[in-house]
């Protein structure tokens, strides 16, 4: 599609990363070393990101074993549909997706990490308040050695020291940097790290996109990583001075929406697009599905249903939860 314009499409991962370590850096910085935190910090999470992703995906193992049955016809050819697989999806269990092996929601393989990093930010959370910067460096390090010298590794240890983690450590970092070091800072630093991270954006982008990479695709921690990074770092100095992009009230309220919808849009976009693909292809011209407006539209579409997902289902089962939530710990996530 356009000479393979929107191949480097999956640098989102890159930018989910960073912020993440930036949104759990932000929020429970001043919970590190404390450990009467900890079980308030874990409740959070797992609200977060358990109820959509559990629901979906039993939605999605209902419609693989009914179709299945019906018309021995499989709908999920990245993953198997036995009790080991769909209790791995479930679990969060690492699966070796370089060579195509998938949870049954194949962008929940990023979740691994998501529930990696979280653990490690519990751990500083319940542990003195200097452990983080010692935990944060050891994983650093272990992380460079183990992709310098090509450890031999466990395919859970390759996921520990994959380069990428290195973009939780860089949203850590920019939210240390913004409560702490450079929150007097004037908005034109945010300018000038926004405008460097959107040239090194274009330019890491437009090498994936015709072949020509300055780094490997496993080091894009040091390419689409930093750009994002510069990216997170002048948005947020921006929005913290008040010298926001944009002033329409309408604009704040549907990019919060779309915001805290994002999980459910997220989850389902792939299924979604996969699904439409396999469907309209046999209504429609090839030719059409992979052209530019046809992106667009089954594009739409899936953020359309991820929305509608989080409406009818993300946000009522998150209510729902909340309720059978005692009320010591319903007052403590407020």
């Amino acid at each position: 599609m356009m000479g393979g314009a929107f191949i480097p499409g999956y640098s989102g991962v890159d930018i989910f990363f960073v912020l993440s370590g930036f949104i759990i850096s932000y929020r429970h910085l001043n919970d590190l070393g404390h450990p009467s935190k900890f079980k308030p910090y874990v409740t959070k999470r797992a609200l977060r990101i358990l109820p959509a992703y559990w629901l979906y995906t039993a939605f999605v193992v209902l419609c693989a074993f009914t179709i299945s049955f019906l018309f021995n016809y499989n709908i999920l050819p990245w993953t198997k549909i036995d009790a080991s697989h769909i209790l791995g999806s479930f679990l969060f269990f690492p699966t070796d997706i370089i060579n195509n092996a998938a949870p049954v929601l194949p962008v929940a393989w990023t979740l691994t990490y998501e529930v990696m990093f979280y653990a490690i930010f519990g751990l500083a959370i319940a542990l003195p308040a200097k452990a983080f910067k010692y935990i944060a460096t050891t994983w650093l390090v272990l992380i460079l050695l183990s992709n310098a010298f090509a450890w031999s590794q466990s395919l859970f240890f390759r996921i520990f020291t994959d380069l990428r983690n290195i973009e939780f450590l860089m949203g850590c970092a920019i939210a240390y940097l913004v409560q702490k070091r450079w929150r007097a800072t004037n908005a034109g630093s945010g300018r000038i790290a926004l405008f460097f991270g959107c040239l090194l954006l274009i330019a890491f982008w437009f090498n994936a996109a015709t072949g020509f990479r300055a780094f490997p695709k496993n080091a894009d921690a040091f390419s689409f990583g930093i750009s994002y990074a510069l990216i997170v770092f002048g948005g947020v100095i921006i929005e913290l001075k008040g010298n926001r992009l944009h002033k329409s009230s309408k604009f704040d309220n549907l990019l919060n929406f779309i915001g805290d919808a994002s999980y459910s849009i997220y989850l389902v976009h792939f299924t979604i697009i996969f699904t439409l693909n396999r469907i309209l292809k046999h209504f429609i011209n090839h030719e059409y599905l992979g052209s530019f407006l046809g992106f667009i539209v089954i594009s739409l579409i899936a953020i359309l249903v991820g929305c509608a997902a989080y409406v009818f289902v993300e946000k009522p089962a998150i209510i729902r939860l909340r309720q059978w939530l005692s009320p010591s710990v319903r007052q403590v996530l407020t």
